[in-house]
């Protein structure tokens, strides 16, 4: 076990279905320091109350500490904050029941390093803050997320909101850059070819100044040397105009010196000789120079190549850079923008604890029917969800029904059946609100499934509805009066009648299966849908505050508490 809880100080954020025992000795194992150490914070709904009772129930029989805080908002968390949790030197474990985990609890509470914060919500999509922040906060999985779907840390630290101008330039410019189209190429060349532009012009004003100042140094020798004077090149040529600027140079040289032999006609030959000499000298400096400008500018022009070509690949690694950023913000905001859900009821995953912990039993185990109930019922799982469960409920019952199914009396030989006070079985219910305990009438008035499907909120769904029951052979007055007081011909033809007439008004889902309860001493058994929507009715209608005269919602919410208890 030492192991096991290493892994939950160090790793354990996100907790697999298999592994909810080692939470709870974790749990259990802070409880050590004395004093009341657990907190629990309940949302007001049937599911989160059923699964106050199962964890309870687990804490008393370990003689854990507890206090119970019912929620109704976030507002109620913040203050529980403040009272509860904010410099609570007991307090070592935090557990919230179907509240939490859509909220950032790092901001929502303040966690102590000693203190840790179980959240058992069913409520979807998480906060990823919960899951990948953190180490404090230990989110209980229900098996319905796939985990290589859910982004991971470093995609949670993205923003996963801009502005939508920004959006839509963002997502041109890398679809450009993504797909290689042209318009990105020519951005990319013309920003290399004005390097290169740039990177030419200096030297071509530089052959210009030191034409000039050769140009100047070839008149002085051509002035006694006649004829035989040679015209000088310029060291580096325009690589554009080069040849032609040189053509007209020699020309004008040519002539110059044409003129200038003919006027320097009385000039020795030593002096011309001297001067052909300074001639050749001069045209074997500028060869060396040209030589040594050419391979320069060669080597200036590759470096400005690779500059060009380093910077074009920053770019391109800038832009799949951004790429990968925004993939993955689009994959943190395809995860919060998916839509809000449900998974697994809560008191479900507690029943599944219990059961970890070999503490399971017919009490917990409706405790775990009453919640799944209560999802159903609310429209908060769909109907496939919801059978699967009530299987595997129903093989849970017929497991503990042949665990107790009878008893061997001292002698050995004669056989005692077991008690039947609380036993569960399933048997089919009609999806009308306390049908049993209203009339026929009312209960389908007011039932969400009929009411949604025939629009009874309007005088015309009120008629269909009429019409349904005259198509049943129904009268309005019999259908009027209490269920209990029906007449018993008329009952046990309801279910034929509802299957027959049912499809022609849209009502084809007016069947599900569920569990009922017996108890000794009763003489009817108890419906689970009863029970959901009483412990509801209790919640959000409760006794009146004795001292100020309005409603309390705390006193409605320990009245439903006790409700529940078996």
């Amino acid at each position: 076990m030492t192991f096991h809880l290493s892994i939950i100080q160090i790793a354990m954020v996100l907790l697999n279905r298999d592994k909810y025992d080692e939470a709870y000795a974790k749990l259990k194992q802070s409880s050590l320091s004395g004093g009341c150490t657990v907190l629990i914070l309940v949302a007001a709904d049937c599911d989160a109350l059923c699964a106050c009772r199962i964890l309870t129930y687990l804490l008393r029989s370990d003689q854990i500490c507890y206090k119970i805080k019912p929620v109704y908002s976030y507002n109620d968390v913040r203050a529980a904050n403040d009272t509860l949790v904010r410099e609570n030197d007991e307090l070592r474990s935090i557990v919230m029941l179907n509240c939490g985990g859509i909220k950032d609890l790092a901001q929502e509470l303040e966690l102590p390093p000693h203190v840790t914060c179980f959240v058992v919500d069913a409520h979807k999509p998480w906060h990823l803050s919960n899951i990948h922040g953190s180490q404090n906060v230990v989110v209980f999985d229900d098996g319905s997320t796939v985990h290589d779907d859910l982004p991971t840390a470093s995609d949670a630290e993205l923003p996963s909101e801009s502005s939508g101008d920004e959006e839509e330039e963002e997502a041109e410019e890398l679809e450009r850059a993504e797909w290689g189209s042209d318009e990105g190429e020519a951005e990319f060349d013309d920003g290399s070819s004005d390097v290169d532009a740039g990177g030419k012009d200096a030297p071509e004003a530089e052959d210009g100044e030191e034409a000039s100042v050769e140009g100047e140094d070839e008149a002085k020798p051509t002035d006694s040397s006649g004829d035989d004077a040679s015209p000088q090149v310029s060291p580096a040529r325009n690589p554009q105009g080069g040849e032609e600027d040189e053509e007209e140079e020699d020309d004008e040289a040519v002539t110059d010196g044409g003129e200038r032999g003919a006027a320097g006609d009385g000039a020795t030959a030593a002096s011309g000789a001297s001067a052909a000499g300074a001639g050749a000298a001069a045209d074997s400096d500028a060869g060396s120079d040209a030589s040594v400008s050419d391979s320069d500018g060669d080597d200036a022009e590759a470096e400005q190549d690779a500059m060009a070509g380093k910077r074009k690949l920053d770019a391109v690694s800038g832009v799949q850079g951004e790429l990968t950023r925004r993939q993955r913000r689009r994959r943190v905001n395809q995860y919060y923008f998916s839509g809000s859900h449900y998974g697994s009821a809560s008191a479900s995953l507690m029943y599944e604890l219990a059961k970890q912990l070999g503490k399971d039993g017919h009490d917990l185990l409706w405790l775990a029917i009453l919640g799944v109930t209560d999802q159903f019922v609310n429209e908060r799982c769909d109907f496939e969800s919801y059978t699967l469960l009530v299987q595997q409920y129903q093989q849970e019952i017929m497991a503990k029904a042949s665990e107790a199914g009878e008893t061997i009396a001292s002698d050995g030989q004669t056989v005692i059946p077991a008690a039947g006070d609380g036993t569960i079985t399933s048997e089919i219910e009609y999806r009308l609100m306390m049908h049993r305990h209203w009339s026929l009438y009312e209960s389908m008035y007011h039932s969400s499934y009929v009411a949604s499907r025939l629009g009874t909120w309007k005088s015309t769904g009120r008629e269909k509805l009429q019409h349904f029951l005259a198509k049943m052979g129904l009268s309005l007055r019999e259908c009027q009066q209490k269920f209990e007081f029906m007449s018993p011909q008329l009952k046990l033809r309801l279910d034929e009648k509802l299957h027959k007439h049912g499809e022609e008004f849209g009502l084809d889902e007016l069947f599900y299966p569920s569990f009922f309860r017996a108890f000794t001493g009763y003489k009817h058994s108890i419906s689970a849908a009863d029970v959901v929507y009483s412990t509801t009715a209790l919640l959000e209608a409760g006794p009146m505050s004795q001292t100020a005269g309005e409603m309390s919602w705390e006193d409605s919410f320990n009245t439903a508490y006790d409700a529940l208890n078996t």
